[in-house]
């Protein structure tokens, strides 16, 4: 996936405290949203206007009687459920690595599934040994007990040292023990899941009111505002 389009800077929608407020990272791991008590590097994130905390390599994100949005890269979103931990390896743009500690955590894209950029290829997400590499945009399950991750959408691989498989959409695959890829119910989903899709929905409804407010703002500037259709009566 190339970053030129948007040289080194991560740009999403701040829907937190006011629509169409762009927020601005040369990093990845913004913390985007909270909501209850979350701790980065084991202190309690206070949500303020206009102010966002950035995961630094090596700092843990721990959401105790909470949740947490974290933005990737521009396209991609980490969701991080109730007494759930990830850990920022490195929050290099072109080369975001996360640790999956404990607990649930979800990956979806910031757009539609179908966007021209594959934010997803510069993520991979580490359990313990094994690796999962993200190859295309989608919606990522991954869980410790049991260690899983499942692909409600995309595909993905997954490297344990001793070998690699591919994992597609509707595929699910144990973390911990080798083993063959299952399938299972894709529409089978729980509290952190629809979470995570109003919040997917939220975003996608702010960036799309912020683009309307632009181009009228656009007009205003220039002058030009698009004329009313008026219909022609004829006697």
């Amino acid at each position: 996936m190339s970053l030129r389009a948007v040289g080194v800077l991560a740009i999403s929608m701040n829907c937190v405290h006011a629509w169409g407020q762009f927020v601005i990272s040369a990093k990845s791991g913004l913390i985007n949203h909270v909501e209850g008590l979350v701790l980065l590097s084991g202190e309690p994130i206070v949500s303020k206007s206009g102010a966002h905390r950035q995961m630094k390599d090596g700092s843990d994100l721990h959401a105790e009687d909470g949740r947490a949005e974290v933005l990737l890269n521009p396209g991609v979103f980490l969701r991080v459920g109730e007494h759930s931990t990830v850990r920022m390896v490195s929050n290099n743009l072109a080369d975001t690595r996360i640790e999956f500690v404990a607990g649930a955590a979800v990956i979806e894209p910031g757009g539609r599934l179908n966007g021209k950029e594959n934010w997803a290829s510069s993520v991979s997400i580490a359990y313990r040994e094994t690796i999962v590499r993200l190859r295309k945009n989608g919606i990522y399950r991954f869980d410790a007990e049991p260690a899983q991750l499942r692909v409600y959408a995309g595909e993905a691989t997954v490297d344990r040292g001793s070998g690699t498989q591919l994992v597609g959409a509707g595929g699910s695959i144990a973390l911990a023990n080798p083993g063959p890829v299952q399938g299972f119910d894709v529409k089978a989903i729980d509290s952190l899941g629809l979470w995570s899709k109003r919040r997917t929905a939220y975003i996608l409804m702010a960036r799309e009111a912020a683009i309307r407010r632009k181009k009228a703002s656009e007009a205003s500037q220039s002058g030009v505002w698009p004329r009313p259709q008026i219909p022609i009566i004829s006697h």
